[in-house]
């Protein structure tokens, strides 16, 4: 999937939202930074099952707020740099061994993502 303007609709989903930034939350992101929301955005569109990279993810989510992919990179970088214990809760999420000195923002994409689809899954299940 090439990520478009059709696909901005998981962006604008509540639910979907919610779940996204609840687990951006677990993870210890804190949301009084601008790179918060497009964490969120980035890991909804990850969830979609893209086939994307991350450089197109990232400019997808540039497109939809209206900012540079520049601006993205450096907000969402700077998110995961001040939470402290998101190297710890990552690892926890995902089962393996973090260096907060080297978690980076496609890491925190794509696990949350990763967590995104399995509810997506799931949910389809019932």
């Amino acid at each position: 999937m090439t990520v478009s303007k059709p696909e901005f609709s998981i962006l604008t989903d509540p639910v979907k939202r919610a779940a996204a930034e609840y687990m951006l939350f677990k993870c210890g992101v804190r949301s009084k930074y601008k790179g918060f929301v497009y964490l969120a955005d980035a890991a909804l569109i990850y969830s979609d099952g893209t086939e994307d990279g991350f450089g197109l993810i990232y400019d997808a989510v540039a497109r939809f707020r209206g900012k540079t992919t520049k601006a993205v990179c450096r907000d969402m970088s700077y998110a995961v740099e001040n939470s402290p214990d998101l190297g710890e809760r990552l690892a926890a999420m995902s089962g393996t061994d973090f260096d907060f000195l080297t978690v980076k923002p496609s890491a925190v994409v794509s696990i949350v993502g990763r967590h995104l689809s399995y509810e997506n899954d799931r949910d389809g299940d019932r």
